[in-house]
């Protein structure tokens, strides 16, 4: 089994918009694995069989569309049977102008029923039989109408967040405020509205999540190298900020290797 991307061919949603990635088995199928806390939302179109959560030991079994909002837990996820599934990858100020309520709202929920969800169930639906091409095509349609063109995130804002992910272990959140003259607390406003969380949270978030891409616990760097490099006081700040985002400590997660990127990318 494997993922295959497919990117937004509308200018206006590439703003918002990563890539659409399908996972797609004829044959019955079985994923588990941990699904770690990301900085952005993936809106979830299921053509195939539930797919259980398990989140602090509560099962949750969805069918159709739904999304997740941003999460401060890792979760479980099951699925078995027919797998055929499209995921709309959002930047991370990417949902704000299609949903047109702040994220910050939908923080550890699942979502499964509100207009948005409901016109993209009724489009599920209707697009089943449809080629993946095909459908990407009608989910970019469905998109454009609901979007808020005037609701995308700004220059400065698309800045600020792509700063936060490409070289967030070099700033502080205060001197970076200083020295590209804005508010603290604006900027909190701003994350909370288009992406859900606080600029702290969101900044240690991308840090993990580079190392944790980049595979450099599997690449035998030591801890403290890994702390020096993406500025984590010591190892113990980095221990308890992994283990806070993925549930374990890095060593024991590197013997387990059950994060749901690794398990698919195996396949």
């Amino acid at each position: 089994m494997k993922i295959e991307l497919f990117y937004p061919v509308d200018p206006t949603l590439k703003r918002i918009i990563n890539s659409y990635w399908v996972v797609n088995n004829t044959t019955d199928s079985i994923i588990k694995g941990k699904l770690i806390p990301t900085n952005n939302i993936d809106f979830i179109l299921n053509f195939g069989d539930p797919i259980k959560y398990l989140i602090d030991n509560e099962s949750h079994i969805i069918k159709g569309c739904h999304f997740c909002g941003i999460q401060d837990k890792p979760r479980i996820i099951e699925h078995r049977g027919l797998i055929d599934i499209i995921g709309i990858s959002f930047k991370p100020q990417g949902l704000y102008p299609i949903i047109k309520t702040p994220i910050c709202e939908f923080s550890n929920k699942t979502v499964i029923h509100n207009n948005l969800i409901d016109s993209f169930q009724n489009l599920t639906n209707k697009i089943s039989s449809k080629k993946i091409e095909e459908r990407i095509i009608s989910i970019e349609n469905e998109l454009l109408k609901k979007l808020d063109k005037y609701l995308i995130a700004d220059d400065f804002i698309e800045k600020v967040i792509y700063d936060f992910i490409s070289k967030g272990e070099q700033i502080f959140i205060k001197t970076y405020c200083e020295e590209n003259n804005i508010n603290q607390k604006k900027l909190e406003r701003i994350f909370y509205k288009y992406i859900g969380i606080s600029p702290k949270k969101f900044l240690v978030r991308s840090k993990l999540l580079k190392i944790i891409k980049s595979n450099k616990l599997y690449n035998n760097i030591s801890m403290s190298k890994i702390c020096y490099d993406f500025n984590f006081f010591d190892q113990t700040h980095f221990i308890k900020s992994y283990k806070s985002l993925v549930g374990t400590t890095p060593v024991k997660q590197m013997q387990k290797r059950d994060i749901i990127l690794d398990i698919l990318i195996s396949y």
